[in-house]
């Protein structure tokens, strides 16, 4: 089915705002459901001609995927739309059928009518409309526009199927120099990678080889990339241990990028110290030399990397300032920033900090929101197992902290909060003591399932943290018996592909 997909088109920067929406749902699921139904701009006006547009176009290229695909991820709730533009050639007048699957709200124009829409994003699953077209001889311009809410991982994507499209050619109405994109985009798709070797089809002067360095260190951002030109070579050989690279071809002021992966350099690493501490120390350090993690590329989280250097009794030159930083996103309500309030937990609990700072951490745990049943609208996800239980243990604690102290999104006292924490937390280990685990042996989220875990055993009271130390001993035991040669050789319940 895969060929019948128009794979032609110019697409737009991507506009990003800030979205704050009218729902007051507590349940998320709902509330999420009830911000999609309102972000998108309905009963649109034809935007174009393409070539008329003040928009600043770029030929989309994606190696072998057939949808126009700028799906990111989102840690606020974000207003996301951009446009996309084709031209299909048919040789007579004629009708066809166009099918757009998306899902996002998408709205399609041929030759400046309104033949397709889809009203509201969804997140799942992906949505079919269907159209019938009327096609003139010649020239006909096929315009899109896509709006979503960006909310954790989005899909902004959408793909325009033609049913019977043997007599159909495409281009696009807007770009100088068309015929040397076709050019670049067939040299880059015919590009194979075997033994070690890239093999070109033929000789480039223009051609570029980039490794993708993947650092998890948000410092090292801007130096994930880099780039040398190989020249006009029919083969070029791929320095070993390097499992992510690209190649790109410039065209005009455009370049065309296709990216490959090696997997079979994706190697465990190992540890060279039989000593536990020494490991133990090794472990830290590893973690401590790296300024923050990297969340997509857009910005770093730092409080686990700022406890791994506190731990050595290291003072990073701007830990300060992240710290600072690390407050701002939980203030701002991140996702993911349950992660961050654990470790804040952590770090009030073993280190002093000047006064002014710590009522700037104080006052940002008292106004956290704590649960999805607590006053706001965020992108926070807060009901997968490693989620959850942050949330309910970061209550209980923090809430024991500070029992005479008023929680305001909450509406509870400390001890409420505390109170409140203790019964969800219970739960949940009711659930994985009878049931095991739903994310078991996750590479993705083992490790934040156990940090909060660890939170329980060191500062809960004694009845909930043995049993807290009961399922961790639990994961552990199913974590070596399903490792081999530093990989976990199992099925996973919840894992990221690049993990």
């Amino acid at each position: 089915m895969h060929n019948r997909f128009i794979n032609t088109f110019i697409i737009s920067d991507v506009v990003e705002k800030l979205f704050a929406g009218s729902s007051s749902q507590r349940d998320m699921m709902l509330h999420e459901r009830e911000l999609r139904a309102e972000v998108a701009e309905r009963d649109l006006t034809y935007p174009g001609p393409a070539e008329h547009s003040s928009h600043r176009w770029r030929f989309y290229y994606s190696h072998g995927n057939y949808f126009v695909d700028q799906s990111t991820f989102y840690s606020t709730l974000t207003h996301v739309s951009y446009d996309a533009a084709t031209v299909i050639e048919a040789e007579c007048d004629c009708t066809r059928t166009l099918v757009l699957w998306t899902y996002a709200a998408v709205t399609v124009w041929v030759n400046g009518e309104m033949v397709c829409h889809t009203d509201e994003p969804v997140y799942k699953p992906i949505m079919k409309r269907s159209a019938t077209v009327s096609l003139k001889k010649g020239r006909n311009e096929v315009y899109v526009r896509l709006q979503t809410l960006g909310v954790r991982d989005t899909r902004s994507l959408f793909g325009i199927e033609v049913t019977d499209s043997v007599d159909l050619r495409y281009s696009v109405p807007k770009i100088e120099a068309f015929e040397e994109y076709l050019q670049a985009r067939s040299f880059l798709d015919r590009v194979s990678f075997k033994d070690g070797h890239l093999h070109f089809p033929s000789k480039r002067d223009d051609l570029e080889f980039g490794l993708d360095a993947q650092s998890p260190d948000y410092s090292k951002v801007a130096q994930r990339y880099r780039w040398h030109t190989i020249g006009a070579v029919r083969s070029y050989a791929v320095e070993p241990g390097q499992p992510h690279f690209l190649v790109r071809v410039r065209v005009g002021d455009q370049t065309l990028a296709r990216r490959f992966e090696a997997i079979e350099q994706i190697r465990a690493e190992y540890s060279t110290f039989a000593d536990r501490g020494d490991n133990y120390r090794r472990m830290l350090k590893q973690i401590a030399q790296a300024e923050g993690l990297s969340r997509g590329d857009k910005f770093g989280f730092y409080i686990q990397n700022i406890l791994a250097r506190k731990a050595l009794g290291i003072e990073g030159k701007r830990d300060g300032e992240y710290l600072l930083t690390t407050l701002q996103q939980i203030t701002d309500r991140y996702d993911c920033s349950d992660f961050l309030v654990s470790g804040v937990i952590r770090y009030l609990k073993n280190y002093d900090l000047e006064p002014s700072i710590k009522e700037q951490v104080e006052q940002t745990l008292f106004n956290w929101r704590y649960w999805m049943s607590m006053e706001g609208s965020d992108g926070m996800c807060f009901w997968s197992e490693n989620h959850s239980l942050l949330f309910y243990s970061s209550a209980m604690i923090v809430g024991s902290m500070y029992p005479e102290a008023y929680f305001p999104t909450a509406r509870m006292k400390g001890v409420e909060l505390e109170a409140f924490g203790r019964r969800l937390t219970a739960q949940w280990l009711d659930d994985v003591e009878v049931y095991g685990y739903e994310e078991f042996l996750s590479t993705v989220y083992m490790n934040v399932t156990f940090a909060s875990l660890l939170n329980i055993i060191d500062y809960a009271d004694k009845e909930i943290a043995v049993r807290a130390q009961r399922v961790t001993d639990l994961m552990l035991r199913q974590l070596s018996l399903h490792t081999w040669d530093g990989a976990i050789i199992a099925p996973m319940g919840r894992v990221y592909r690049s993990v």
